[in-house]
């Protein structure tokens, strides 16, 4: 709280405890720490590992191993987290709906007719979720369905019916071809660079569809110990923290959310908590950035 920090975001892998034990244990173990504490939550759904598909293409239509349709059971997911949720105490609210936000949502195939499904139960049993699509990346953003043959206006359309907003989840690609603008010399000058040009495009088609933008920045992404070392990497720096959030200051506006990309798995470079390569630092520029945002917005 004292870096600027109003709710965590954690994974959830849905309602099969007996597939992820293990990560139920943990996320319980977080929830309960977090609600001692005071402090917020919300929820990034793991489509592709609660769905047990490819993060490149989740099918709905899939048939799960256990004989369940996986869009069936990401109904069954959503109704019981609307519950659980409404439950809750400390879980992160928009207009007295629970958030989750859905991992990959540009990679969903056969969805549709499961969202429309899941609409219709929410309100026969009068409970509400604030759900946000991850679906902001490096693709086409007039065609923002990876796999679908939809038009760009039944794409948009689709998300704008079903989803509150929008967020790019993490925007790191190891293919640099993936990104925006002309190449710098220095990977993180070009990353920074294309992240902006990316959110140039993206935002203003969120907002003509009637939707929330949720900025994301984060203090490097540097995966080369566990991924290879030949791989583009922005090693964790307050330095390029602060030049991220720099990056979206201009651009933002009361009421509006920003999602910090910083994982728990230190092997990915993105982890914010003090270290003995940056000790406190990337905390204190947290703060550093958040605290004039405050003063601006939260009169």
């Amino acid at each position: 709280k004292q870096a600027g920090i109003n709710y965590f975001v954690y994974s959830w892998l849905g309602t099969d405890t007996t597939a992820h034990i293990y990560e139920t244990r943990i996320t319980n173990a977080f929830l309960k720490k977090t609600q001692q504490r005071g402090m917020t939550v919300s929820t990034l759904y793991e489509t592709s590992l609660a769905l047990e598909q490819s993060p490149e293409r989740i099918d709905f239509a899939n048939i799960m191993s256990s004989g369940e349709v996986a869009g069936a059971r990401f109904i069954t997911d959503m109704l019981y987290f609307a519950e659980k949720a409404k439950n809750s105490s400390n879980h992160l609210r928009v207009d007295n709906c629970p958030r989750i936000s859905i991992y990959l949502t540009r990679n969903l195939v056969n969805a549709e007719p499961y969202f429309k499904k899941l609409q219709r139960l929410l309100r026969k049993n009068n409970q509400c979720l604030d759900i946000i699509a991850d679906i902001v990346y490096w693709q086409n953003p007039d065609m923002p369905i990876v796999h679908s043959k939809k038009s760009s206006t039944q794409q948009w359309k689709w998300l704008a019916n079903n989803f509150t907003g929008i967020l790019g989840y993490n925007l790191y690609s190891d293919n640099l071809n993936n990104y925006r603008g002309k190449p710098r010399k220095k990977f993180d000058d070009h990353y920074l660079n294309s992240k902006a040009l990316n959110q140039a495009i993206w935002k203003p088609l969120a907002v003509a569809a009637g939707m929330k933008y949720i900025y994301s920045v984060q203090p490097g992404y540097d995966d080369r110990a566990l991924r290879g070392a030949n791989r583009p990497a922005s090693p964790p720096s307050a330095d390029f923290f602060l030049r991220d959030w720099k990056r979206i200051v201009p651009s933002l506006r009361k009421g509006e959310h920003v999602l910090i990309t910083s994982f728990n798995e230190w092997y990915e470079g993105t982890a914010i908590e003090p270290s003995l390569v940056n000790g406190g630092s990337l905390l204190a520029a947290s703060r550093q950035a958040v605290n004039p945002i405050n003063k601006k917005f939260c009169k």
